[in-house]
């Protein structure tokens, strides 16, 4: 997840793969948990809160791989000063 605050020094490719891997680990992440016996009392309810959250954070994952992204920093024109 570091990489993503980094986004704009990645070509397209590689922040489309980036964010791509992040989703795909919070899918098996989240598949995981749901996979595993549910836990009783107070942890049931942890348990849910932390899967909504991954949950979030995986649909923000995936509209942040649509949306279009600025360029590449350096790849763009340079702006001469007055």
């Amino acid at each position: 997840m570091a990489r993503l605050a980094f986004l704009e020094t990645l070509s397209p490719a590689e922040r489309r793969d980036t964010i791509a891997g992040c989703e795909r680990t919070a899918a098996a992440e989240i598949a995981r948990l749901r996979a595993a016996p549910e836990p009783h009392g107070f942890r049931r309810e942890v348990r849910r809160c932390v899967l909504a959250r991954m949950e979030a954070t995986r649909q923000w994952l995936r509209g942040l791989e649509a949306a279009p992204l600025p360029p590449a920093a350096g790849k763009g024109p340079v702006l001469k000063r007055k």
